[in-house]
């Protein structure tokens, strides 16, 4: 199936400028101004004031590249799935107030929200913990405040727990079955093309702390905030690019606006 982005932003309102990752590990984001596909190329490693005050930038950059194409490979090649954290329903369901996309999150994420809800209630010398708060918030909510409160989460430790990313996979991803038995989906995965992995998965798989990463995280955590602004009239912008070129290899910035569009990867 071909898409273009603004088909692509019909189907699914709401996600422009969050962060996406393709097949090729490549990170990227939909300009809201103007519905056009942007790699994220770290501008800041040009910048001579941040980087001295962040000399060791460029180590956290590498690691960082690094991780998204273990992430990139594990997520595609292998039944694991802790680095998912939910998928994103199409746009202008009869069921919700919404107009945008909507966010649903796997029980396990839930689950560990719940707890470092009750344990935070319970720090505080609270009454009993009730598991209002956090199911109101993240069972099913629009696809911009279900994602911007994975990325305000904290750990009772102060420790961020999620950061977001988008991965469009289509009908292409090779362990579609086994993904779905074990998410405890029989049947159309199609339907949740659009996946939702955790960024900061290595924390969860290593079992603690991405020593020497704050630089890169609170920066990406920055950007996202700064584009994220909710477009609550729902227009659907003009143009064509392709959707894949959302994270397009070397030379994506220079072609034809008005190439013929590609399939989706």
């Amino acid at each position: 199936m071909t898409q273009t982005v603004p088909r692509f932003l019909q189907r699914y309102k709401g996600v422009e400028g969050y962060y996406f990752i393709n097949r090729n590990a490549d990170l990227g984001y939909i300009r809201a101004a103007d519905a056009k596909p942007v790699k994220e190329n770290f501008p800041q490693l040009h910048d001579r004031k941040f980087m001295r005050a962040h000399p060791d930038f460029v180590q956290q950059l590498e690691t960082f590249l690094r991780d998204l194409q273990e992430m990139s490979y594990l997520y595609l090649n292998t039944a694991e799935t802790g680095m998912e954290l939910g998928y994103i329903l199409p746009a202008n369901s009869p069921n919700h107030v919404w107009r945008s996309s909507t966010l649903v999150m796997h029980k396990h994420v839930i689950d560990s929200m719940r707890k470092d809800e009750e344990k935070r209630r319970l720090e505080a010398d609270q009454a009993s913990p009730s598991h209002r708060t956090v199911d109101a918030v993240i069972a099913r909510r629009s696809v911009h405040r279900g994602l911007n409160t994975l990325l305000d989460h904290r750990t009772t430790e102060g420790e961020h727990k999620y950061f977001p990313v988008l991965f469009f996979h289509g009908s292409h991803l090779s362990n579609a079955p086994e993904k779905n038995k074990i998410l405890g989906q029989s049947s159309g995965y199609h339907d949740t093309s659009l996946r939702v992995l955790n960024l900061l998965w290595r924390r969860h798989r290593d079992g603690g702390r991405l020593y020497g990463m704050d630089v890169m995280f609170d920066l990406l955590r920055a950007n996202v905030k700064r584009r994220s602004a909710l477009d609550l009239g729902g227009r659907i912008r003009a143009g064509s690019r392709p959707v894949d070129r959302v994270l397009a290899g070397p030379g994506a910035e220079s072609q034809d606006p008005g190439s013929r569009p590609t399939q989706l990867q």
